[in-house]
């Protein structure tokens, strides 16, 4: 059963297609039957495929191409399940200090931007008290291993790392210099695990990184070996921007494999005598790079755990394996399991083999889109279509019970004729909905065709709802900052998701409230200026007896700056356009309150994926303007700030690279003359795309039994494309998901992205003394006043500063 260009292509067979730079095929790996060999394509391709007559009702076509990239040789596997499974209470009892560290610290205080030995969230009463230079700032997913600061212009180094290494994979270290008279540097790298079980360890990452003379950014891809430690000790030492550096941090090591293998057969069910095709990828790393690593072990099992076909040492050079095995006149019926083996890591799929009977027609039950208590009338839609999409006549019966008990169960059977589709209506009387506050209702569907007597069926479960209307954040700031707008914007949605307009909506920040109208795609949006709003809170006007109001409420954490400065990132709403194979532009504006400040030079970084994705800098001047703000969206009066404090917005242009999707975070800082770090950053949603093109379109959207019909794919070279033609009564009848689609591509991408971790300050110290403070002021007020104090549990402080902020936040 293979066919490829120019020849007929079983309707329910599906098979990959793998781009090269060569034509010559590969040859075939060891096998009990020889599979199908990849197929070879130029940039443009066209098949042509004839319809069989049988079955051939309409197909699903899908494609996701990626690039073929060599590894570096020696670049180790995953481990093994066993080994998961061995360290998996040792990760979490290490994932649960780490969350008791956090859960200490956050939301309480935070140390300075300017300063590395205060070390707690400062007041504004702090302001004014002497800070020495900045010294670090800390990025969960980074670690600012040393930074230096020097007095204004002299330039600042700093050296960053992520904070958790994966083990056997490539990690990063980079070297940002901003002096261009800077000279060449050099630093000697030695990364030495926590072995607790050897006195002394052997490093699993050692080399010297070459710094280049002049202003810029200098990355080092280490590789580094596999270890049973969950933490190392990172050592730099060297010389950078003239300046001697001696520096160490403690490195976290993720377990998680960073290796994943799609094992994808060309259907889920088979007969017996059937061939069983399979084919087999593996990527690594987040850039979703192709591992052309040969497996040592391909085996089926059957339902009795009985080997029945094994392939050993296979052949991975063209980075896509194809593997097939026949079943037997009369195997065992049950679910089989494949199994592939790299390097001590196993992955395995499953199918089914049983004599079954492809479905002719399929029923669809289509309930309201949502049922509000006050409703009168509910509505049901039943269609049954056979799989080639003509209607179906027949009688169908549909059954609803309210899932009540007692007096209030109630149960509605109608039967009506059926062609293609009907209609069911019902009353909220007869379901006592209201009467009996039911809040689900169970519907039930059988189709009987005409003639036949074959049936087919299906159901739906719809929640009674009691609020006709619901709020969603859809925009929200992190912080409110000094002399910046707090912008929110809330979508209004009925039950079904769908935008609610026209909605009278009461909005209440800063003890100040005012009446706003949702827009026609429901959206609202609401601007506190007030540097003194603590909390926002809208709720829904006008509602019905029977029904509930929606209340929205977002508490505000306020950024603190000795100077008054800040910055806020405004982004595009929605997602961020992506396109495959290139980088797009996009356009953000950067709001901003400077005191003392005319100019400044931005960092701009940009993550996605656990990596730096880009980094750069920009020189912009601090021109007084005006703010992007409406004014019939404020909720408060608009305040300006006193002189020599300024607002107004720097126009920025950011160009996302392929890699950076789904999610990107945008970081910006700059360092004022003072030495404070002004800073603000901002995740950004971005479109899911790939690192190269491809399309895939039929000639026709529809055909004849018999008729050709030709399949253009158009891809790049040097691209892996994943391409699948399936009948759709075998998806009807097998209903599994297909292993490897670009939901499935993603999900692993979105496994390398660290959330927040550990800050690199310790503020249980500055904590203390707070709260040693205000226990000894509270006990001399209590001895006047003559009564017991009762101590404070802890010091807290609602304001949150640079260091702070980006510890927290991305």
């Amino acid at each position: 059963m293979s066919h490829f260009l120019h020849r007929k292509l079983p309707s329910f067979h599906r098979y990959f297609c793998l781009m090269h730079d060569h034509t010559l095929p590969p040859p075939p790996p060891p096998s009990v039957t020889t599979a199908p060999p990849p197929l070879y394509l130029s940039p443009t391709t066209q098949m042509r495929i004839s319809l069989l007559s049988v079955h051939a009702d309409w197909v699903r076509t899908f494609c996701v191409c990626l690039y073929l990239l060599s590894l570096p040789a020696g670049d180790g596997g995953g481990s093994s399940r066993e080994e998961w499974s061995r360290d998996k209470g040792e990760r979490e009892n290490e994932i649960n200090r780490g969350q008791r560290d956090k859960a200490q610290s956050r939301g309480r205080c935070g140390a300075s931007a300017r300063g590395l030995s205060s070390a707690g969230r400062p007041d504004p009463g702090d302001a004014g008290r002497p800070r020495p230079p900045i010294h670090l700032l800390p990025f969960p997913w980074v670690h600012f291993i040393s930074y230096r600061s020097l007095p204004f212009p002299s330039g600042v180094y700093f050296i960053t790392t992520p904070g958790y290494w994966r083990q056997d994979d490539t990690n990063q270290v980079c070297v940002h210099v901003s002096e261009s008279s800077s000279p060449e540097g050099s630093l000697l790298v030695q990364l030495i695990p926590k072995e607790w079980s050897k006195n002394v360890s052997e490093p699993i990452a050692d080399f010297t990184f070459s710094v280049p003379a002049g202003k810029g950014v200098t990355c080092r891809e280490v590789v580094t070996g596999e270890t049973e430690a969950y933490s190392g000790h990172l050592t730099m030492t060297g010389s950078v921007e003239g300046s001697d550096v001696s520096v160490e941090d403690v490195i976290r090591f993720l377990k998680r494999s960073t290796k994943k293998t799609f094992i994808q057969t060309d259907k889920y069910l088979y007969r017996p005598g059937h061939d069983v095709q399979f084919r087999i990828l593996s990527l690594e790393g987040p850039l979703l790079r192709i591992s052309t690593r040969e497996y040592d072990e391909v085996w089926i099992t059957t339902p009795s755990d009985i080997r029945i076909a094994q392939w050993k040492n296979v052949d991975n050079a063209n980075g896509l394996v194809h593997l097939s095995m026949t079943l037997a006149d009369e195997p065992e019926h049950g679910t089989y399991r494949i199994f592939v083996r790299k390097q001590d890591c196993t992955d395995s799929t499953t199918f089914k083999v049983e004599d079954y009977v492809l479905p002719r027609f399929e029923v669809t039950l289509t309930p309201p889109k949502y049922i509000l208590a006050t409703d009168d009338t509910i509505k049901y839609t039943v269609c049954a279509k056979y799989t080639f999409g003509q209607p179906v006549r027949g009688e169908a019966t549909l059954i609803v019970n309210n899932e009540e008990s007692g007096l209030c169960r109630t149960r509605v059977n109608k039967t009506l004729p059926i062609s293609g589709c009907q209609d069911f209506e019902l009353t909220s009387e007869e379901l006592q909905i209201q009467d009996c506050n039911v809040y689900r209702l169970n519907a039930e569907v059988e189709v009987k065709e005409k003639g036949t007597e074959v049936t087919a069926q299906d159901i739906s479960f719809t929640s009674v709802t009691r609020k006709a209307v619901k709020f969603q954040a859809v925009y929200k700031e992190t912080y409110k900052k000094p002399n910046l707008p707090y912008k929110i914007k809330v979508r209004a949605t009925l039950p079904d998701e769908s935008p609610a307009a026209g909605v009278p909506v009461e909005v209440c920040a800063a003890g100040k409230c005012a009446n706003l109208t949702t827009a026609e795609d429901g959206l609202i949006t609401a601007v506190v200026m007030s540097d003194k709003a603590n909390r926002i809170f809208m709720s829904t006007l006008n509602c019905r007896a029977g029904m509930h109001s929606d209340v929205y409420s977002q508490d505000l954490e306020h950024y603190f700056s000795p100077s008054n400065s800040s910055l806020l990132i405004y982004a595009p709403e929605g997602r961020l356009k992506c396109v495959s194979g290139q980088g797009v532009q996009h356009d953000l504006q950067l709001l901003f309150s400077a005191t003392n400040q005319v100019k400044g030079t931005l960092k701009i970084m940009v993550i996605s994926r656990g990596r730096m994705q880009k980094w750069w800098e920009e020189e912009v001047e601090f021109t007084q303007g005006p703010l992007p703000v409406d004014a019939e969206h404020l909720v408060d009066a608009p305040s300006t700030p006193t002189p020599p404090t300024i607002t107004g917005v720097v126009n920025l242009s950011v160009t996302l690279p392929p890699t950076a999707s789904p999610k990107a975070k945008l970081l910006i800082w700059y360092t004022r003359e003072d030495g404070e770090v002004v800073s603000d950053t901002r995740e950004l949603e971005v479109e899911r795309c790939t690192t190269s093109k491809s399309s895939l379109t039929w000639s026709a959207a529809e055909g004849e039994p018999g008729e050709e019909v030709k399949l253009a794919l158009v891809g790049e070279p040097d691209a892996v494309c994943s391409l699948g033609v399936v009948d759709r009564s075998v998806e009807l009848a097998s209903q599994e998901p297909d292993p490897l689609t670009l939901d499935t591509l993603f999900n692993y991408v979105a496994d390398f992205e660290v959330g927040e971790t550990r800050a690199q300050l310790d503020t249980h110290e500055y904590c203390l003394k707070k709260l040693e403070e205000e226990r000894a002021a509270a006990a001399e007020e209590t001895m006047k006043e003559g009564y017991v104090m009762h101590n404070y549990a802890w010091y807290t402080s609602p304001y949150v500063d640079a260091l702070w902020m980006f510890a927290v936040s991305i």
